[in-house]
């Protein structure tokens, strides 16, 4: 049997977030794009909560990696997500159960005074808070 695939919204485009951020939909489109082009699909993320303050993945914690991510035309970046048959991906799955956990994007760029975000790299795709809206 494979592993569970999730798909869900993980951010909107042109909306403020709960921290104020505006991600434009060019800038999502950019984004994706690098993503795909640097290999981002099929590596192994691990859980994030909290987020962690560097890059670096333990594979000792890997729980998901990511299929797929794509803006619909609504500007929702929808993401698919496999969750792995490891020890923190079985800890994943039941938070997902009970809907204490959610997927997002992780990422650097540049925030403007008006929240906007520029040069924006996705670098991963984290599990968060449920609580946190997308």
């Amino acid at each position: 049997m494979s592993d569970p695939i999730l798909t869900g919204v993980m951010l909107e485009a042109d909306k403020p977030t709960r921290n104020g951020r505006i991600y434009p939909r060019a800038e999502l489109e950019r984004a994706i794009a690098a993503f795909e082009a640097k290999g981002g699909y099929g590596q192994f993320y691990t859980e994030a909560w909290p987020r962690p303050e560097t890059p670096s993945i333990n594979l000792a914690n890997v729980s998901h990696k990511v299929k797929n991510l794509r803006l619909t035309e609504s500007g929702s970046l929808v993401g698919e997500v496999e969750v792995l048959k490891t020890p923190m991906g079985n800890v994943l799955a039941e938070l997902l159960a009970c809907g204490k956990a959610r997927f997002a994007p992780s990422g650097v760029g540049t925030v403007g005074p008006d929240g906007k975000v520029t040069e924006y790299t996705i670098t991963s795709v984290d599990v968060v808070d449920a609580s946190q809206e997308p």
